[in-house]
């Protein structure tokens, strides 16, 4: 039972550890995913929620991504989790950074 009790207050410390630093990140203004802060995933949330037909990005949205790390986002398409989690449809999301023309609209992720 001992092993139980460890486990249980090492997941415990780093779910403390995971909320204070993702809190630090956000109050410094910082990304906190692939260089995009909270404010700005939840600018993008409307554009990429897999809602038909599709919400066009705000220019929040497309200032947000002009400074985020395109190459990291990318190898996020196909993360179950973190796309179930924050309700993003891969296809909408792969062709935001066309729409805001961060990129060249050939470009594919």
């Amino acid at each position: 039972m001992a092993g139980l009790n460890e486990k249980l207050v090492v997941v415990g410390v780093f779910l403390a550890m995971a909320i204070v630093g993702s809190e630090t990140l956000v109050a410094s203004g910082e990304g906190v995913l692939c260089g995009m802060s909270t404010q700005g995933l939840m600018d993008c949330r409307p554009s990429v929620s897999g809602q038909q037909p599709q919400v066009p990005p705000t220019s929040d949205c497309c200032s947000a991504l002009s400074g985020a790390d395109l190459k990291c986002l990318c190898r996020l398409k196909n993360s179950k989790t973190l796309l179930t989690f924050y309700n993003i449809d891969p296809k909408q999301a792969t062709a935001l950074p066309a729409q805001c023309k961060v990129v060249d609209p050939v470009w594919h992720c």
